[in-house]
């Protein structure tokens, strides 16, 4: 029944919409839940479907961050160098994955997407954020950033 597949996709919305602004896989936690709960939909649709409905978040962040993230309102010139400078890590850190992505999509998508895959990568990673977060607890120096000045 359609009324099924508009709960589910509300449902996959409310995933993302929780998952997306915390340290986890916002797409993951989609997948996963798309094992078990099966939206009866093409594959090609299911995939425009998880890119539309992370659109919204991703979109929100240049929204809610507009006046910081644009170089062009900074009010002085060291602000608007310090923006400047950002962009240019963010394209920078971007090369690499994008490359990546670009080269290697299909083995990706053949051996990454699986719900096994996908739920061992964020157990894996969830660990790894307890240890980090231990590391720098117990640090003297940290690894903290306070600033967008403090990213190398």
């Amino acid at each position: 029944m359609i009324v099924f597949e508009i709960l589910k996709a509300i449902f996959l919305g409310i995933i993302e919409g929780i998952t997306e602004w915390l340290p986890i896989s916002s797409t993951g936690h989609m997948i996963l839940f798309d094992e078990f709960v099966v939206l009866n939909v093409s594959d090609e649709f299911k995939e425009m479907f998880f890119v539309v409905i992370q659109l919204g978040a991703i979109l929100a962040v240049p929204t809610l961050f507009f006046k910081r993230l644009w170089p062009f309102g900074a009010k002085s010139r060291e602000q608007r160098s310090s923006i400047l400078k950002l962009w240019l890590k963010v394209i920078v850190g971007v090369i690499p994955a994008a490359v990546a992505g670009l080269l290697l999509d299909d083995l990706l998508d053949e051996y990454l997407y699986t719900p096994w895959i996908v739920a061992a990568a964020l157990v894996v990673y969830g660990i790894a954020f307890i240890i980090v977060e231990k590391l720098s607890a117990s640090s003297k120096r940290g690894f903290r950033v306070d600033t967008v000045d403090d990213i190398t």
